[in-house]
């Protein structure tokens, strides 16, 4: 489903990384997928790699595991729902791949230091206070 706008391979050439050719395809997956159920065999079958040792190069090259890789996404996602559209916690839960809305909220605290709901008044906030500033 989604998009990320920028591909890993260039946000981490920037970082001074190249990500190996071999990553690429477990990626790519993650990113035009994340609101699915994703599997560390799935993403380890598309590299052609054992699932530890896709986990362990994966790891060492991207900086975090798949599955936090996974869960930056979604969150990333979730962000831009919340900026930019009125959907409840429900439905952008459910967008970006998790089913259960408790557990969305508890992953988003645990990754922004905030709920959703207060993440969302203080994006609607910036931007009121920036129209302002013009």
């Amino acid at each position: 489903m989604g998009n990320t706008g920028q591909s890993i391979t260039k946000r981490r050439r920037r970082r001074g990384r190249t990500i190996p050719p071999r990553l690429i395809p477990a990626i790519e997956l993650i990113e035009a997928n994340y609101d699915l159920p994703l599997r560390l065999a799935d993403m380890a079958y598309e590299t052609g790699l054992s699932i530890g040792r896709f986990c362990h190069l994966f790891k060492e090259q991207v900086g975090v595991t798949p599955m936090q890789y996974v869960t930056q996404i979604r969150i990333k996602h979730a962000k831009r729902l919340l900026k930019t559209g009125s959907m409840n916690n429900e439905a952008i839960c459910d967008l970006i791949g998790y089913r259960r809305e408790s557990y969305f909220i508890r992953i988003f605290k645990q990754e922004t230091n905030t709920t959703p709901q207060a993440y969302r008044q203080a994006a609607r906030h910036k931007s009121r206070n920036r129209g302002r500033k013009r």
